[in-house]
């Protein structure tokens, strides 16, 4: 049990660390907000963050049918930008299966629960 939480551990802190050092776009106010909550920069999605992301970005929409469908075009959007490096839709996936997340304005919540099972027992 102690090599799971301690694993569990290492991946949380690994995907803080990419978010932290990444363009992150979310959907909008609400989840900036969160994100700002836990640490982290991010910007709400419109034309304007489109334009401005540069290296490494990632994704950050809630896991349901419409948070899907705009991830998909958020990316499209970003393969013009001629500024971006990598694009990540992927890490939402992760931090959503980690936390028990579906809609980014919980992370805050979402974490703290997390933090305190690995801690607490």
């Amino acid at each position: 049990m102690e090599e799971r939480k301690r694993k569990l551990k290492k991946l949380l802190k690994n995907l803080m660390e990419k978010l932290s050092q990444s363009y992150v776009i979310v959907e909008g106010k609400k989840d900036v907000k969160a994100m700002r909550e836990i640490g982290i920069e991010s910007n709400p999605y419109t034309k304007k963050s489109i334009e401005r992301a540069k290296g490494k970005v990632i994704v950050l929409t809630d896991l349901d049918k419409e948070g899907e469908r705009l991830a998909k075009e958020i990316e499209g959007k970003l393969k013009e930008n001629t500024n971006v490096e990598e694009i990540d839709i992927n890490t939402r996936k992760r931090l959503s299966s980690l936390l028990n997340l579906r809609h980014f304005e919980e992370i805050k919540k979402k974490l703290e629960k997390f933090i305190e099972k690995i801690e607490g027992g």
